[in-house]
């Protein structure tokens, strides 16, 4: 180990860096320890804890500590903290006091000069430490002003982990200028051979250098910081946007120039006032601080903030709060005045809102319209039926009759033929007027809505494609316009179907629940996008006749709604759905039971006859096949009548064996008038009869106790044989329904 005091220099200054406190212990014992003890006192001014270990280590090398002299090596000990309050002033080392408080004791210790005094001070580690970094050299240099007259050698001693930053570099070079001799801390002692030394120099040379380097890059690094934090300061503080920071307790902490501006305050008259104070809601700050004390971030929250002039701003605010280990700290606030933008929006909603009432009240008289026109379509093709089944379809009937009539009667082969070929044309004429109403009106559609869906499901077989109609019971009463409009509907959905719905089955459901009538139309087939419907563009290629923006403003109309699912691949479901409560007119009947429309038959041919009520409201058909009947002495027609009230009357007065009955007729129609003849008198039977051949008026007729049903232009070959096997009067069977004969009790 190098000695660290050299007995030929009258006086030594030295500075040992250290790392660890017992490597300072060893240096300060051999320091101290070194020195012949008859010649020399050692002076001690350590920390308490350096006392004690230093205390111990030289009491093991058989060296006393004390506070007097003794026989052998004579030590000072002074307190370090102690010492260092004794001579400070202001921060800074006083020259008079260092002189009278460490100065009288070390020429004291030097008797004169006749001794040597080696001194051990911590008195400037401390004033590092703690930062006084000037008073440090002061000190120093008091040290080696009282060290130029005395036989004095010096050991300061600093710890090397207290010049770690690069500020420390002056101060350090400063201290090791100050010392005689300066040794490194303990990691870099080198050993006696050269080429050791050199290798350590030379190691401690790269370090340097990499260190100068780091600094310089450090350096950089520090003024790219600085600088970026002046543009960031500038930026937030000379943004357009309005930016302030808020503090717990909803003291305005920053604002910057943007939010000043907007509301005409200088700092001083915002910063460090309440934020409440500013904000023309009280209910909407109490709302954004509680928010945000929640931790929640918010976006475009809507504000009014009183500006220093009385007026008031639109604002939105865009917030969130600033944490820092589950304490809140402030609030980052973002506040955009959007005053001329309201303004403009509120304007824009009033003229819209104008513009809506304006549309709406259009779009209900089109509405309106389109629902008048749609009704007058129905009516015009109800009337024009009706004229087709009146008149032409009754003319066409009647001639029938009467060709049948001049059939019976002895011609020529000639004329026979001319017969047969113009029964052929008028059989061919009847079918065709009997499809023209059909298709203008379904005959259905006085039996109600659902036997109106059966009809309808059995013509799509046509289109091959089978639909199934399931019906809960209900006493939903509708309109004849409304069972017109819901039929209409029905048939554009299930044409839909055949058109685009790439299946051969679909399903008609009629449901009730007290409320409303819903009629569901779906299928399990191709299927769509509902958002590719173009919305109310009627001209649509997936759109027939009516379409459905037109099924829509219909249903509307009503005052009902039209629903539509669908997927690709997964089928579709439209709902008609239409509020119940609505009742269906009923025909006005007259007062009392009197017998208009009626007439009396001529007396009895036979008592054993068939007595027969005819009806019909036409008064040729009455006569033809009366004149058919006639012909039959078996049969004997005692009335007839030409609306179903009197025909319920008549049935009750005359008693007869069959009712004729049409099902086409005013006041009461045929099949109601059915099912009270049958209430009255179960033992009559009652034959429908009807220009129209459909399964549906068969089945209605039926359910109301009518024995068979057949049609107009087959009468006159056919209804005698339904009439006389109806009452079993006539032997044999007969293939009713291959000549016309639709249905026949059994």
């Amino acid at each position: 180990m190098d000695n660290l005091f050299d007995d030929r220099q009258k006086t030594e200054h030295l500075v040992q860096f250290y790392e660890d406190d017992a490597f300072l212990i060893d240096r300060v014992t051999d320091f101290i320890s070194s020195r012949p003890a008859s010649d020399n006192t050692g002076i001690i001014i350590a920390t308490r804890a350096h006392h004690e270990a230093l205390q111990s280590r030289l009491a093991a090398r058989s060296s006393g500590m004390q506070a007097g002299p003794s026989p052998g090596r004579r030590i000072i000990a002074l307190d370090a903290d102690a010492t260092l309050t004794q001579i400070m002033v202001h921060g800074s080392p006083c020259r008079d006091r260092f002189a009278e408080v460490i100065g009288t004791i070390v020429r004291e210790a030097a008797e004169g000069g006749k001794k040597s005094v080696c001194v051990f001070g911590e008195l400037v580690a401390l004033l590092w430490e703690s930062g006084h970094y000037d008073a440090v050299l002061q000190l120093e240099a008091l040290w080696n002003e009282l060290g130029a007259s005395l036989r004095l050698s010096l050991l300061c001693a600093y710890p090397i982990q207290t010049f770690s930053r690069q500020e420390h570099a002056a101060g350090f070079s400063g201290i090791c200028g100050a010392h005689s001799v300066v040794r490194p801390a303990e990691s870099c002692l080198f050993s006696k051979n050269p080429e050791s030394v050199h290798r350590a120099i030379a190691q401690l040379q790269q370090k340097a250098q990499a260190l100068e380097r780091e600094v310089a890059r450090r350096e950089e690094v520090e003024r790219t910081l600085r600088r970026r934090e002046q543009e960031l300061a500038d930026f937030v503080e000379n943004a357009v946007e309005g930016l302030h920071q808020v503090g717990p307790d909803g003291t305005i902490l920053w604002a910057n120039k943007a939010e000043l501006d907007l509301l005409g305050y200088a700092a001083d008259e915002y910063v460090g006032h309440h934020i409440a104070e500013f904000h023309a809601d009280r209910h909407r700050i109490d709302d954004i601080l509680e928010r945000l004390l929640r931790g929640e971030t918010l976006y475009d929250y809507p504000a009014r903030l009183r500006c220093k002039d009385g007026t008031v701003r639109d604002v939105v605010i865009h917030s969130n709060a600033l944490w820092e280990e589950g304490r809140f700290i402030h609030t980052r606030c973002f506040t955009r005045d959007v005053t001329e933008r309201k303004r403009t929006e509120e304007e824009l909603d009033r003229r819209v809102s104008a513009r809506t009432r304006e549309l709406v009240v259009s779009q209900n008289k089109l509405r309106a319209l389109a629902s008048q026109l749609s009704l007058a379509e129905q009516r015009v093709r109800k009337e024009v039926a009706t004229e087709l089944h009146d008149y032409l379809a009754q003319l066409l009937i009647v001639l029938r009759m009467k060709l049948f009539k001049i059939g019976q009667l002895p011609t020529d082969p000639t004329v026979a033929g001319l017969l047969q070929e113009a029964d052929r044309v008028l059989d061919e004429s009847i079918m065709y007027t009997r499809s023209l109403m059909a298709d203008l009106t379904p005959p259905v559609l006085q039996f109600g809505l659902l036997m109106s869906l059966k009809w309808l499901a059995d013509k799509f077989r046509r289109h091959n494609v089978i639909v199934e109609v399931h019906a809960e019971q209900t006493c939903v009463e509708l309109t004849d316009d409304q069972i017109g409009l819901l039929f209409q509907s029905v048939r554009e959905l299930l044409m839909n179907v055949v058109k685009h719905a790439k299946t051969d089955h679909a399903r008609v459901s009629v449901l009730s629940d007290g409320q409303n009538l819903t009629i569901e139309v779906s299928d399990g087939g191709h299927g769509f996008d509902p958002v590719t419907l173009p919305n109310g563009q009627p001209g649509h290629d997936s759109i027939s006749q009516f379409g459905l923006f037109s099924i829509k403003e219909r249903m509307e109309a009503l005052g009902g709604r039209f629903d539509i699912e669908s997927a690709p691949r997964r089928g579709t479901r439209a709902c008609l759905i239409l509020p119940c409560g609505l009742n269906r007119s009923k025909a006005s009947q007259p007062d009392g039971p009197g017998l208009s429309g009626w007439s009396a038959s001529a007396p009895a041919k036979d008592r054993g006859a068939v007595r027969v009520l005819l009806v019909d409201d036409h008064a040729m058909v009455r006569q033809g096949l009366r004149g058919i009947l006639d012909g039959y002495q078996d049969l004997h027609v005692v009335a007839e009548a030409a609306d179903g009230r009197v025909a319920v009357e008549l049935a009750r007065v005359w008693l007869p064996d069959v009712v004729v009955m049409d099902v086409n007729l005013p006041i009461i129609d045929g099949v109601e008038a059915t099912r009270q003849i049958k209430e009255s008198l179960p033992s009559t039977v009652v034959i429908g009869l009807s220009v129209h051949h459909a399964n549906q008026i068969e089945h209605v007729l039926k359910e109301a106790g009518a024995a068979g049903y057949v049609t107009k232009d087959l009468a006159a070959d056919h209804l005698y044989e339904a009439i006389i096997r109806a009452v079993g009067k006539k032997k044999g069977s007969i293939d009713y329904k291959a000549h016309g004969v639709v249905g026949e009790a059994h």
